[in-house]
């Protein structure tokens, strides 16, 4: 990625050096306005790369965002998950003679690390463990409190709102990269046609070739 990242921008900042030069040197300018290469064309260069770094800064700007805030959603992750993972162990132990309260709480099976799973399981917990008296009653023999049952539970939802936003957030951050990708192609195929011109009409001249970096 860092890799990529330096690649755009070394391509920018040659880019940039081109078109900055095609229109303040004026012996440049007059060359390529002989082939169709006028200030209004060229000016449309300056668009094509502002949209660019405009573009990228967007997609860094998003990038740094989402990074936090993936960040926060695998340690709410770790806390919910971790939490009722305890519980769900601890609950087996304590209705291991009683398979209806099992099926009631839904720990029988395999637990799901898949943020959807989990959750739906966490919730059937939860919801039967704050529901049924014979079930806080069993669980406070373990020292598992209702308030304790309830924090876990909070945990649980404060992951949903978590997952709900940075749902949003990767598909902000895919339509950041795409719009940049656009712009970026764009102005790479400009580049790429206005460099055969100036080849063309700077070829007489090793120094203004040089000036623009060809």
């Amino acid at each position: 990625m860092s890799n990529l990242i330096a690649k755009e921008d070394k391509f920018i900042f040659k880019t940039s050096l081109i078109i900055e030069n095609s229109l303040n040197d004026q012996t440049i300018k007059s060359l390529v306005d002989d082939y169709g290469y006028d200030e209004e064309k060229l000016n449309y260069g300056v668009e094509l790369l502002n949209n660019v770094k405009k573009a990228q800064l967007t997609k860094n700007e998003d990038g740094s965002e989402f990074i936090e805030k993936k960040n926060e959603y695998e340690k709410s992750f770790n806390d919910a998950y971790n939490l009722y993972m305890d519980y769900v162990k601890i609950s087996r132990v304590a209705f291991r003679e009683n398979d209806q309260i099992i099926s009631l709480l839904g720990i029988n099976g395999l637990r799901k690390k898949n943020p959807d799973e989990f959750l739906k399981q966490a919730e059937i917990f939860y919801s039967g463990a704050l529901k049924y008296d014979v079930v806080k009653s069993e669980l406070l023999k373990f020292k598992i409190t209702e308030e304790k049952l309830q924090n876990g539970f909070n945990l649980v939802k404060d992951f949903v709102k978590l997952y709900q936003e940075i749902s949003i957030e990767r598909a902000e951050t895919i339509g950041f990269t795409k719009n940049k990708n656009d712009n970026l192609q764009k102005l790479e195929r400009w580049i790429k046609d206005y460099k055969v011109i100036l080849k063309i009409a700077l070829r007489s001249d090793e120094t203004l070739l040089k000036k623009l970096g060809l």
